[in-house]
């Protein structure tokens, strides 16, 4: 069955050096676990989900999501129950511009959450479609579940008015939305020393075909919001 999907013009990955340098070099890609992004093992898990829901977020909480994957959310006299989608276990996360872009957004700073460097992909397609081949070739015994593809759709939240339909393309608005979220979902094996994450290989060094060599590089952070002045023509 053909699907379409939403393409965005450029996606960028933002994160250790280390994993970036995997991508272009080894052709190596990780995907995280909704459970480890949800801090689903940590102590103050619920907590901290319970403050997420009521807005009561403050500068020193985790920047894990609580409610990553939440299908719906009920509020009862023994306080709010979450239900959560597994139909697919894993993530992979990437910062997707808008197919019509507006020179007058701005990257938060907030992205510096996810790591010191990025890598920016100029052809999206191309590297879907790898992608998407290697996601094929990973059999799960008994598990029929093909990959998604799309842009996160943020929510606003409001304590005490229940929610539902829910998908794992959905986030809450006013804590998640700076990171215009493009985001790849899949049913993939647990990894446990990689919390729960699996690698995908895309079979190659994507990025060092002759055509990306002038693109095939890891930069720091601070070179993204300058690359932006010089697209806008500041």
């Amino acid at each position: 069955m053909i699907k379409t999907i939403d393409l965005p013009p450029i996606l960028i990955k933002v994160g250790r050096e280390e994993h970036l340098r995997d991508l272009v070099n080894n052709g190596k890609i990780l995907f995280g676990s909704s459970r480890f992004y949800r801090g689903q093992d940590k102590p103050d898990y619920k907590t901290t989900l319970e403050r997420v829901i009521y807005n009561q977020i403050d500068e020193n909480l985790s920047t894990f999501d609580p409610l990553e994957s939440a299908s719906s959310i009920e509020y009862t006299n023994e306080g709010p129950i979450v239900n959560f989608s597994e139909s697919h276990s894993h993530i992979l996360s990437l910062y997707g511009f808008a197919p019509k872009v507006d020179f007058n957004f701005k990257i938060s700073d907030k992205m510096r959450e996810f790591g010191y460097k990025f890598f920016t992909i100029f052809d999206s397609k191309f590297f879907l479609e790898k992608l998407n081949l290697a996601l094929g070739e990973i059999n799960l015994t008994n598990v029929v579940s093909q990959p998604e593809y799309g842009y996160v759709k943020y929510y606003d939240l409001k304590p005490g008015e229940n929610i539902s339909n829910l998908t794992q393309f959905h986030k809450k608005k006013s804590d998640f939305d700076y990171q215009m979220e493009y985001r790849v979902i899949a049913r993939l094996p647990q990894n446990e020393s990689l919390n729960g994450g699996c690698i995908v290989n895309l079979g190659c060094p994507l990025f060092k075909d002759s055509e990306w060599d002038d693109k095939a590089e890891v930069y720091p952070i601070e070179k993204l919001y300058s690359m932006l002045l010089d697209i806008r023509g500041e």
